[in-house]
């Protein structure tokens, strides 16, 4: 609706430069009034189509991430080492390079399916112009792909060796305070941010040249189409307010076909972001998780007793399947405890379970 909104303005545009040439002023107000509207009401619909875009990615954001939690609580202890990455930087990237990319090339294919057809309504040689320049706009930026791609990947693999490193490095923090190796942990850290700094510099440099492609290719289609309506128009076969509508129509059409461009490479460079957090949403089998959780419990009698001469006894308990129960206690009172018991960590001294 935001995109034939814009493409109404744009022919709006049409009528009031040609009521003008009549000298029909108060057609002019009519038109110009209405396209007013049909902007303003464009715009409010635009504001409110990214408000419920955000919201329905967001929540499947955090469908995602509890998928991807699972997962990793389903793996074996110590395999997970950058989840942090995943569930922060790298879904902040998929948002922008691939979720954000499949709004934008739908709204830009519907604008450009709306101009096209406006521009077919006034003369076909103007189409054909534009589906020349878009071939090429489409084609060029292609060469580009595979920087994009590895640009976006080293972004990865840096951020989670600096996680990687950090998480390293102060999970130790008492023991470099020990032997006074300061020092070397601000080298290595700083050679790791400067690591992810350059892949961001790397990735920035990628897309300015994809965006630069792109705009050359905009500034020569909308030339040759300007071109094309005044040679038109001045031999009266076009309606002479098309010359205003024509820049915006322009505009339109060529900053659409860039923008679907654009938003293309965004969702090749993210393919391998992708692969992998469709990978870490996978849910494990039973082989992988080592055995299933049990769906009830109940204890009887249930103690445990310490070298220290220290007892813990628990009062009878009984867990339904599907039943939420909240534990709580003071420090040593042995909640932690009676879950060792129910795993098998510990070995109870009597009772069972």
């Amino acid at each position: 609706m935001t995109a034939l909104l814009t493409a109404w303005a744009a022919f709006v545009l049409t009528w009031e430069f040609s009521a003008i040439k009549d000298r029909h002023f108060q057609q002019f107000l009519l038109f110009a009034v209405l396209q007013l509207f049909l902007l303003l009401l464009g715009s409010l619909l635009d504001q409110v189509t990214d408000y419920f875009w955000e919201l329905h990615l967001e929540k499947y954001f955090h469908q995602i991430r509890q998928e991807v939690l699972a997962h990793a609580y389903a793996e074996a202890a110590g395999t997970k080492e950058n989840l942090q990455s995943e569930l922060t930087n790298d879904l902040e990237m998929l948002k922008d390079q691939y979720a954000d990319s499949i709004g934008g090339i739908v709204h830009s294919a519907v604008l450009l399916a709306l101009v096209a057809g406006s521009l077919a309504s006034f003369r076909w040689s103007l189409l054909l112009l534009v589906i020349a320049v878009s071939a090429l706009q489409m084609y060029l930026p292609r060469v580009l792909d595979e920087p994009l791609q590895k640009a976006t990947d080293k972004i990865s693999a840096s951020n989670r060796k600096y996680l990687q490193t950090l998480a390293d490095w102060l999970n130790g923090i008492d023991t470099l305070r020990r032997y006074a190796v300061g020092e070397k942990f601000l080298s290595i850290i700083h050679a790791d941010a400067r690591e992810l700094e350059s892949a961001y510099v790397k990735q920035q440099k990628a897309d300015q040249e994809l965006e630069y492609l792109n705009q050359a290719i905009y500034s020569l289609g909308n030339m040759l189409i300007f071109l094309l309506t005044a040679y038109l128009v001045a031999r009266g076969q076009l309606e002479f307010g098309l010359i205003a509508s024509v820049n915006d129509f322009s505009l339109y059409l060529f900053g659409s076909l860039m923008n679907i461009a654009n938003y293309r490479g965004q969702l090749v460079v993210s393919r391998g972001l992708q692969e992998k957090i469709l990978d870490l949403r996978q849910p494990l089998t039973k082989a992988e998780e080592g055995g299933t959780a049990p769906a009830a419990f109940s204890v009887k009698d249930l103690r445990l007793a310490f070298a220290n001469g220290h007892e813990i006894k628990y009062p009878d308990i009984q867990v339904k399947p599907g039943e939420k129960v909240l534990l709580t206690g003071a420090n040593g009172t042995g909640k932690s405890t009676l879950f060792k018991l129910l795993v098998g960590e510990a070995a109870a001294s009597g009772g069972h379970f």
